[in-house]
């Protein structure tokens, strides 16, 4: 994305406006009525207005693009008059909006964005002149930070982006996507073996697949499924890889992996790198007939259906495969995982709204109610009464039918009888926060839900088998639990610059194409081949100079956070 974002820098110099768009709340822009303290606001008789139609460009590919219809669509219809028409994702389309300047009403922007030359653009709207409309994201104690850190490390003073995803994502028994989660049934056939470190693992998902080669709708059985369409800013494969290896996937772009035992950023393209371990552990998989051939012609979509289903012999980070669904974390004795469960200025992707919105009033509510925590109940949950409900006391709980889908994996229909789906747009409030209703906002990551899915027959063998109540104490046992030194330091730290960025942009195009390549190679040789020629190819570049440069400036970063703290 950066590439084209650069182009703007010429789009800047012609606009008159500085930083955002700095409309002023007493201005009649869109639907959006003047502030004026004189104006009679006695309510007058409404009227049923017609609904408003909202476009938004997603953060990613994993969202259905269309009208949103069913039981989200007349939420959003009833309680804000919205439609909402959600535009097809692709990295060629985010680019050609942006430089074209004719954004949706509402936009999700990655890590990616040239944050600063898209601010000073004239436009997205600075939020920071409407926040009294939106007393949920401007009151909230857990976002206020979040805030602040935008206008001061993001934007140079304005709100032109807010942060997603802020606070608790995850409660403290559950490590989420940072485990190797093998389809348990399969696993318990074949006498759950013990597993002493990774080389181990691939021969115990051998012997599984001996025991179950087909998947239920009769296709061969694969223990990992990699897929082709989130490799915009890394090979996005190898974030399964690093989430078992005590690292994180958030510095690829830079050529960078953290270790978390050691504190360190290390170059990627070192030799025997943690990043070349990874591609030797997925060529391993493929020669060994345990990784999907099929992956580099197929969507993270159908590789999700396909583990949903109890399709696959385990679940990996880039794809997880869930408890619900029959997949459970593996103790692996040589696995580390660093354990960041709350964002406190959020993901690092953000969302904004144009500037030229014709619809200011409706835009305005729809980005409140991601900060809502009782709004977000239902956007996350679905309709009150079906997956959930709220008690005499005034606390939410699901109901069977929700226990039905998030603890025991099974498809539920709503009462109209729609099949109900979860909502991939990301909430700027982090999905285990507390809701209005005493309970984390998605009941899914809610204790209660762990709780239960410790309770079913699946979760008691897998209690027995590790003598264990749940994985994170596997790992404290282990040892495998790491200190994520690295959280925030990339938000604090500066971005490359537009030479730097285009050198990036070359150098990924080129690692990621030699890293598929590698994930098919024949032979070891073939395989040390690929990546030499990659390596040489990426330094030629220039691509270890930008890489050393951004690991003084997370040093750096790093120092800063624990000034304050």
């Amino acid at each position: 994305m950066k590439k084209l974002i650069a182009l703007l820098l010429a789009f800047v110099m012609m606009l008159s406006m500085v930083a955002c768009n700095q409309t002023q709340p007493n201005q009649t822009t869109g639907s959006t009525e003047p502030n004026n303290p004189s104006k009679d606001t006695t309510p007058a008789t409404t009227e049923k207005k017609d609904p408003v139609t909202l476009t938004l460009y997603p953060l990613n590919a994993n969202v259905t693009s269309g009208k949103v219809e069913g039981w989200l669509g007349d939420f959003l219809l009833e309680n804000y008059n919205v439609i909402l028409d959600i535009w097809a994702y692709s990295d060629e389309k985010a680019n050609a909006i942006i430089a074209g300047g004719d954004l949706p009403d509402i936009m999700y922007f990655n890590t990616q964005t040239d944050f600063k030359v898209m601010a000073d653009s004239g436009l997205l709207l600075d939020m920071d002149a409407y926040l009294d409309k939106m007393p949920h994201l401007s009151e909230n104690a857990t976002i206020k930070p979040a805030l602040e850190y935008v206008r001061q490390y993001v934007t140079d003073g304005s709100l032109c982006f807010l942060p997603l995803v802020v606070g608790t994502t995850a409660n403290g028994a559950d490590v989420g996507r940072q485990a190797v989660k093998l389809n348990w049934n399969i696993y318990e056939k074949i006498g759950a073996p013990e597993i002493k470190d990774l080389d181990q693992l691939v021969d115990v998902l051998k012997k599984m697949k001996e025991a179950q080669p087909t998947a239920p709708d009769g296709s061969p059985m694969y223990a990992m499924h990699l897929f082709n369409n989130f490799d915009s800013t890394y090979f996005y494969a190898m974030y399964s890889w690093l989430c078992i290896n005590g690292s994180y996937h958030g510095e690829m772009d830079k050529f960078l992996i953290p270790d978390c035992e050691k504190g360190v950023w290390n170059y990627m393209l070192d030799d025997n790198s943690l990043y070349y371990q990874g591609l030797k552990f997925f060529n391993t998989l493929y020669r060994e007939g345990l990784l999907d051939p099929d992956s580099i012609t197929t969507d993270r979509t159908a590789q999700h259906k396909k583990i949903e289903a109890g399709g696959a012999l385990a679940g990996w980070a880039a794809v997880p495969g869930w408890e619900a669904n029959g997949y459970y974390a593996v103790s692996i004795k040589d696995v580390k995982t660093a354990d960041a469960n709350v964002n406190a200025y959020g993901n690092g992707n953000y969302i904004g709204v144009s500037a030229k919105t014709e619809h200011l009033d409706e835009v305005l509510s729809i980005i409140d109610m991601l900060a809502d925590p009782e709004a977000l109940t239902t956007f996350m949950n679905g309709p009150q009464g079906e997956l959930w409900d709220i008690d005499a006391d005034g606390n939410a709980y699901m109901t069977d039918k929700g226990t039905t889908l998030w603890v025991n994996g099974q498809t539920v229909a709503l009462a109209s009888g729609e099949t109900y789906s979860s909502v991939n747009i990301p909430a700027i409030l982090a999905p285990a926060e507390e809701s209005a209703y005493n309970n984390a906002v998605a009941l899914s990551a809610s204790k209660k839900c762990v709780e239960l899915q410790s309770q079913t027959e699946a979760s008691a063998v897998w209690r027995e088998t590790n003598k264990a109540s749940n994985y994170m104490e596997v790992l404290v046992r282990n040892d495998g639990l790491l200190d994520p030194f690295y959280l925030n330091t990339d938000m604090f730290a500066a971005n490359p610059t537009d030479e730097q960025s285009l050198i990036i942009g070359e150098a990924k195009n080129i690692i990621v194409q030699a890293s598929w390549k590698m994930v098919y190679a024949a032979s070891d040789a073939e395989f040390d081949q690929i990546w030499d020629k990659a390596v040489k190819d990426c330094e030629e570049l220039g691509i270890k100079a930008i890489a050393d440069w951004r690991r003084d400036e997370l040093v750096n970063a790093k120092k800063l956070i624990e000034s304050m703290e």
